[in-house]
C-alpha cells in the first residue's frame, strides 16, 4: 500500500474525540493500555501510532526487539506485523506465547492480503487475533478493544 493510499486510509472518517471517547466517537475500554507496536516500516508504524494515540505505545522494528521489549515492559497487548527483519512476527509470537512470564499478554498479528495460511499458523502458535491489511482505523480499534476486554476477564 503506497504512502498516499495509507494517508487516505488513516484520514478516512477521523473526528476529534471527547474525553473518554476514541477518535471515532466510540467508548474506549483500553484507554491508557500499553501496546507494544512491532512494525519495521516506519511510515506504517507512524500511522499506527497515530491511530493508537489514545493508548500508550512503545515501538520496535523487528521481532527479536519485540520479544526483548515484551520481557522488559510486560505490555497490555502486542500488535505485531508478520514480516519483519531479524525475526519475523510469527516466530516472535511463538516465543512470547511459550514463555510462562509472557504467555498471558495478548498478541494481535497484522497480515497482508492473501496470507490466510500465515494467520492459521499464528493462531496455532497462540496469537489471540489478527487484522488483515488494509484495514480501517475503526476496525483495528475494535479488534484491540475486544482482545483487551477478553484479557481482562481471564
Amino acid at each position: 500500500m503506497g504512502r498516499v493510499r495509507m494517508a487516505e486510509w488513516v484520514g478516512a472518517g477521523r473526528t476529534k474525540g471527547n474525553a473518554g471517547l476514541g477518535t471515532h466517537g466510540e467508548r474506549r475500554l483500553g484507554t491508557m493500555a500499553t501496546i507494544l507496536l512491532a512494525e519495521d516500516d516506519k511510515d506504517v508504524a507512524d500511522l499506527l501510532a497515530d491511530i493508537l494515540q489514545d493508548y500508550t505505545t512503545v515501538r520496535v522494528g523487528d521481532g527479536k526487539a519485540a520479544v526483548q521489549k515484551a520481557r522488559e515492559l510486560k505490555p497490555d497487548l502486542v500488535l505485531m506485523d508478520k514480516n519483519m527483519p531479524v525475526m519475523n512476527g510469527i516466530e516472535a509470537c511463538r516465543i512470547i506465547k511459550s514463555d510462562p512470564e509472557l504467555k498471558s499478554i495478548p498478541v494481535i498479528m497484522l497480515t497482508g492480503e492473501g496470507q490466510m495460511s500465515t494467520v492459521e499458523t499464528a493462531i496455532e502458535l497462540g496469537a489471540d487475533d489478527y487484522v488483515q491489511k488494509p484495514f480501517t482505523p475503526k476496525r483495528l480499534i475494535q479488534h484491540i478493544e475486544l482482545v483487551l476486554a477478553k484479557a481482562r476477564k481471564a
